[in-house]
């Protein structure tokens, strides 16, 4: 009489053994993404406080040139003057895959946006008194993203109208945004 195990025992076993795999490595990864979005987080408080003390020297935020967003991807000082005198390394998204402005997605890109506005419509050029922070999160569920809710952000860098019709009316897009405004 041989003894060892079956072909079945194998394979329920392998089946375990693969279940319980699955369940690690979704909560792994569910981990890092939660991880990337603390970083991000932190990274827009990191430069809220950096365009605060641009804001106290110069009595203005950073501007914009004709209406533009500036992105993480551009280089590594994305938001002109905002040098090592008011934050010590710019910091950028831990994936840094964005696109030209925040209304890019799907699929989603991450980076760290910047627009400087005039006025409180969010549709004026050349600002420097009110300034849009924002960032995509990929934490669908996250507390801290930013409610639409039909709300104008800017105007849109493509078609030039002071709208986002489709942050407006796709919930997907709108789950997933970051937003911090200056205090």
């Amino acid at each position: 009489m041989k003894r060892g195990f079956t072909i079945l025992e194998l394979i329920v076993v392998m089946t375990i053994m693969g279940l319980i795999l699955t369940v690690g490595l979704s909560s792994y990864f569910n981990s890092l993404s939660r991880s990337r979005d603390g970083k991000r987080k932190s990274d827009i408080k990191a430069i809220q406080v950096a365009l605060e003390l641009y804001h106290e020297k110069n009595h203005e935020y950073p501007k914009a040139a004709a209406d533009k967003w500036f992105k993480s991807t551009d280089s590594l000082l994305w938001i002109p003057g905002l040098t090592s005198e008011y934050i010590r390394q710019m910091p950028i998204d831990p994936l840094n895959n964005g696109g030209d402005a925040p209304e890019t997605g799907p699929p989603f890109n991450f980076a760290y946006y910047y627009y400087s506005y005039k006025s409180p419509t969010y549709c004026d050029q050349n600002g420097g008194d009110f300034y849009i922070l924002t960032t995509r999160l990929e934490n669908q569920n996250d507390q801290d993203t930013f409610p639409f809710k039909d709300t104008l952000i800017t105007r849109d860098p493509v078609t030039g109208s002071c709208d986002w019709p489709h942050i407006a009316t796709d919930p997907l897009w709108a789950q997933h945004l970051y937003v911090v405004t200056n205090p």
